[in-house]
């Protein structure tokens, strides 16, 4: 276990964040799955974001919507290792894109993607559930 502050040391001595899944299913135990990867919330992503390191993650279409909007990292196939090596190796070669998509998605955290944005969201929604 690392506490928040020992955790913020790291994070902040990262180049790069890679956020990396296949796929996500959830199963009743019997024969039904459900692929819900496109529609998880990639909390780690937007903490890497909020720090300022571009992002790769693997490209589950809305991780792909969030990082391509706001031009805060790369998307790649997650069962490609060739596809990945390459986005490391642009954003290690290319440090200012690698900065610009760092800066970018800081903005984009602040602006969008934080909990008092998430929570007027929810209030409208409970506001109109209740009306």
């Amino acid at each position: 276990f690392v506490n928040q502050i020992e955790l913020k040391k790291y994070v902040n001595s990262v180049d790069i964040s890679l956020k990396k899944k296949e796929k996500i299913i959830l199963t009743d135990g019997n024969e039904s799955k459900i692929n819900i990867s496109e529609y998880t919330s990639p909390l780690k992503m937007f903490e890497y974001m909020a720090a300022g390191i571009p992002v790769i993650a693997s490209n589950f279409p809305l991780w792909e919507k969030i990082l391509e909007e706001n031009d805060a990292g790369l998307c790649v196939n997650p069962l490609d290792p060739k596809s990945i090596a390459e986005a490391i190796d642009y954003l290690l070669t290319n440090s200012e894109v690698a900065e610009k998509m760092g800066k970018n998605g800081q903005q984009a955290v602040s602006e969008k993607f934080n909990w008092s944005k998430e929570a007027s969201k929810l209030l409208m929604v409970y506001s109109e559930i209740m009306s």
